[in-house]
């Protein structure tokens, strides 16, 4: 098992099916593993705040570009491995290149 890191970076919400709507952005957790240079995975729920803390990182996502487009048009809820159901999407990722502070 590798160690991993973890961030909020946002998500481009389209819907193919409306080519001339504003996209969507929201936030979202991205995972990269400890020395990489590119995000190894991300989750589709939505990023809520826990703590004062948390919502200055979500915040700072929004200062840099989407990693990656998803279309609103293919949504489909699917089983976690947790049992619970969650959206799923097609998606394209537009930059992997994990965005280290500092």
């Amino acid at each position: 098992m590798s160690d991993f890191y973890w961030h909020h970076r946002t998500i481009r919400y389209i819907d193919s099916r409306y080519p001339d709507d504003e996209p969507i952005i929201k936030a979202h957790e991205f995972s990269y593993d400890v020395g990489a240079d590119e995000y190894s995975g991300f989750t589709f729920g939505d990023s809520v705040a826990q703590s004062l803390q948390e919502a200055e990182w979500i915040a700072e996502a929004f200062k840099h570009p989407p990693v990656v487009e998803a279309d609103y048009a293919t949504i489909e809820m699917i089983e976690s491995p947790f049992g619970n159901p969650q959206p799923s999407f097609n998606f394209k990722w537009i930059d992997k290149k994990v965005f280290k502070h500092g």
